[in-house]
């Protein structure tokens, strides 16, 4: 399979490979933890027997008193271009939440709707935002820089064709209150674009995927990948997120358990 047909079915498999959605009650119908349905089965047995360009190791911990996840991750990136890539790039999707500027525009009349019912809600308590602790890669910490929602990662020496790099990034995301594609209102908190995601490089135009998130509609794209997660989340909350999910107790945290897709 050439690069053309992996970034084509990427973009049809994968956009929402790691969206989540968390209920603070039961669900209607559901005694245990659900998960999603996965992309189309023709999609996974077409690329199947493709390795992942990008594989993610995400470990992650929701704090529902302020409404934060505090989460790391592993990644190992391989560079399937004819280039040497001097940086490796994230999207950190999660900052559109910084400003009303940003933010997608298509829940503003919700979120209109939502403060008038909610008078106590500051306007700031409507942003919310990703900060990036810690950078590294191979063990060894990196320079880096997270602006205008792309997160740059130096690399010290340069990444050959074929070769793979393990960036390792330490982050906390705030959650917006109202509605958005990551936010949380009532019993519901949605997650999507909640923790930094490999872009896509451009070996034609010899650059990284650093378009900031559309306000009006989906632009979003990813190389396909293999992802391990772990997520410390309350023990009343009902989980929905695509593939199969294990749940055990949080090891020394009564009342929260350990979610493993």
């Amino acid at each position: 399979m050439d690069r053309t047909t992996l970034k084509t079915l990427s973009q049809k498999a994968l956009s929402y490979s790691l969206a989540l959605t968390l209920a603070t009650c039961p669900i209607a119908g559901s005694s245990q933890v659900l998960a999603a349905p996965a992309a189309p089965a023709s999609s996974y047995a077409e690329t199947a027997h493709v390795q992942a360009p990008v594989k993610y190791q995400i470990n992650a911990r929701l704090d529902e008193t302020t409404m934060r996840i505090q989460g790391s991750e592993s990644v190992t990136y391989r560079n399937l271009s004819k280039d040497t890539l001097q940086e490796i790039v994230f999207h950190t999707f999660a900052d559109a939440n910084r400003s009303t500027a940003t933010q997608t525009s298509m829940f503003e009349r919700n979120n209109e709707e939502i403060r008038k019912e909610n008078p106590q809600k500051k306007p700031e308590d409507f942003l919310g935002g990703i900060d990036i602790r810690s950078a590294s890669v191979n063990g060894q910490s990196a320079e880096f820089t997270n602006s205008n929602q792309t997160l740059t990662v130096h690399l010290k020496q340069g990444l050959k064709p074929g070769e793979s790099v393990t960036v390792q990034i330490g982050f906390d995301v705030k959650l917006p209150y109202g509605m958005q594609r990551l936010s949380y209102y009532k019993d519901i908190v949605n997650g999507a674009h909640w923790f930094p995601a490999a872009s896509v490089y451009n070996e034609s135009k010899h650059q990284w995927d650093k378009a900031p998130y559309s306000k009006t509609f989906e632009t979003d794209y990813y190389d396909i990948s293999d992802f391990e997660v772990h997520l410390n989340v309350p023990d009343s909350y009902q989980i929905l997120m695509p593939g199969t999910l294990t749940t055990q107790e949080a090891a020394g945290e009564p009342g929260r358990k350990r979610l493993t897709r």
